[in-house]
């Protein structure tokens, strides 16, 4: 029996050199076994802070979504600091999947706040991963 499926689809606009529109399309399918769901808490007056996004049963992640409700900008850390996202803005999704072998699989996400949270806030998440 074959993996299920999680389908990313992206689609860029923009207009090139030429002042023309432009599009480019891609899917990827990173394939999964295990997943998880949830939201990290960060309630009022947390202190600036490291919040490590919990895989639960997936050890190695082929698809990880980040969503930012903090109220602030926050930085997103993948395996490490092997590969960065600063000044992800609140309201704003990170999304990153790998389709392939398990050497490309995503083993530990962070996210970083840089401020004091004003009001309540929470950090979305969903992963999927350990294809076989």
């Amino acid at each position: 029996m074959s993996n299920p499926k999680v389908t990313v689809r992206t689609q860029v606009l923009y207009t090139d050199a030429y002042s023309q529109n432009a599009s480019i399309q891609a899917t990827i399918e990173p394939e999964y076994q295990s997943q998880t769901h949830g939201s990290i808490d960060i309630p009022d007056t947390t202190g600036a802070g490291a919040f490590d996004i919990p895989f639960g049963a997936v050890s190695d992640a082929t698809c990880v979504l980040v969503k930012n409700l903090t109220g602030q900008t926050v930085d997103v850390s993948i395996n490490g600091g092997d590969l960065a996202y600063t000044s992800l803005a609140d309201g704003k999704s990170f999304i990153f999947a790998c389709q392939g072998t398990p050497a490309s699989a995503i083993t530990a996400v962070q996210v970083t706040t840089g401020a004091t949270q004003v009001g309540d806030g929470h950090i979305a998440f969903d992963v999927w991963g350990d294809p076989t």
